[in-house]
């Protein structure tokens, strides 16, 4: 009787034993189900915030991809805490708190972005810039040239950060041009709304309307046409014309090229290929007055490629060098007006004076409109050199 007890006694605890086992491994799969669930979530939260940053060009490529490396080593690290250790409730707990986490802050992150970016979207215009057409041959102009910040890609994105902004005023009937840079940094107010301040660079990402307006509202003008260009256009266009001359004022390196390479400059006469000039013309750290002097650069550039581009040679080709350029390239100058251009110049091969200039500004630290939250390096504006060059404009009106 006391074995028949014992053996009962025997059949429930091994019954219950069952039983723990059978709901220890129902909760198991739950959490291997909620798991897997997570981290389909997760995985898909994730490839979306990095084509989000990617396409608004949010962060530069090298980040991108370290972002890109980051998301690759947390699945990696969560599939392998699943795979190997599914025995292991700690290392279920684990994983789980991982996705939780990982999910969580991913919602935050993009929700953060579209805190920082979002708002400011009623300054977006991906449409085309109507031009204020004149008649290019007998009536002076003004150009807005935007160099946007992308590197080694073929076309041209609606929004970027717009690094080079120049002011090229054309008078075509005493064939003068003035070039006018202003610094990238410059604390201005975005399309003119002095309550929006903001670095100029970052009016490129709400469009080139907006870029244009914020640059026409510090100089009093009004813009007839714009040429908006990314890195390889300058490549391209250098290129096509032929190897271009600069007259470099200090000794200095730059690695700031397509190709990688890095190219030195002497004092004195340079002569450039399309690599090199864009090399020429990114450099700033060199320099104590840093961007400023990237301006001077880039405006030595443009006015090498002026003097190249009107010889007979080139304008008698001048659809092959616009056809090299066009893919990287967006402008609303319409073709016919160039062709004008083009013919006024065959027809008297006048030489142009063409002149440069610089506003300048103080370099501090404050908020910006795009960055509420975070005090950004920015110049602010020396009104001297912004009348100066006012005043300079006022002879192309």
């Amino acid at each position: 009787m006391a074995k028949g007890k014992h053996s009962a006694s025997v059949d429930v605890f091994s019954s219950t034993k069952k039983k723990r086992k059978y709901s220890k491994k129902q909760n198991n799969t739950k959490i291997d189900i909620l798991l897997k669930i997570l981290f389909f979530i997760e995985c898909i939260i994730l490839i979306s915030s990095v084509i989000y940053i990617a396409s608004m060009q949010l962060l530069p490529i090298k980040y991108i991809v370290v972002l890109i490396v980051i998301v690759s080593l947390i699945c990696g690290l969560q599939a392998f805490l699943k795979l190997s250790n599914k025995k292991k409730n700690v290392m279920r707990i684990i994983s789980l708190v991982l996705t939780i986490l990982v999910v969580a802050g991913t919602f935050w992150g993009t929700g953060l972005l579209n805190t920082l970016y979002g708002s400011f979207q009623d300054f977006t215009n991906d449409e085309e810039v109507e031009a204020n057409v004149v008649d290019v041959t007998d009536e002076s102009f003004f150009v807005y040239v935007s160099g946007v910040d992308t590197r080694n890609t073929n076309g041209i994105t609606d929004k970027g950060l717009s690094d080079v902004n120049m002011v090229i005023a054309v008078d075509p009937v005493n064939k003068k041009i003035l070039m006018i840079n202003t610094p990238r940094d410059f604390y201005v107010g975005l399309y003119g709304d002095e309550n929006k301040l903001d670095k100029l660079t970052h009016a490129g990402k709400y469009g080139i309307d907006c870029s244009m307006e914020t640059v026409a509202a510090i100089y009093d003008i009004e813009f007839n046409y714009y040429v908006k260009a990314n890195f390889k256009a300058l490549v391209d266009l250098v290129d096509a014309v032929g190897d271009i001359s600069v007259d470099s004022q200090y000794n200095f390196s730059s690695g700031h090229s397509l190709s990688g390479k890095t190219y030195r400059f002497k004092k004195g006469i340079n002569v450039l290929d399309g690599d090199a000039a864009l090399a020429f013309a990114r450099e700033r750290k060199s320099f104590a007055n840093g961007d400023r002097q990237r301006g001077i650069h880039q405006q030595m550039v443009i006015s090498a490629i002026i003097d190249k581009a009107i010889s007979p040679a080139i304008l008698t080709n001048f659809k092959d060098i616009l056809d090299a350029v066009t893919d990287n390239t967006r402008t609303n100058i319409k073709s016919d007006d160039i062709t004008s251009l083009v013919r006024m110049q065959l027809g008297d091969m006048s030489s142009w004076d063409i002149q440069s200039m610089s506003v300048d500004g103080t370099g501090t630290q404050r908020y910006t409109y795009s960055y509420p939250k975070q005090k950004l390096y920015v110049m602010l504006p020396n009104d001297e050199t912004i009348e100066e060059a006012k005043l300079a404009l006022e002879a192309y009106k």
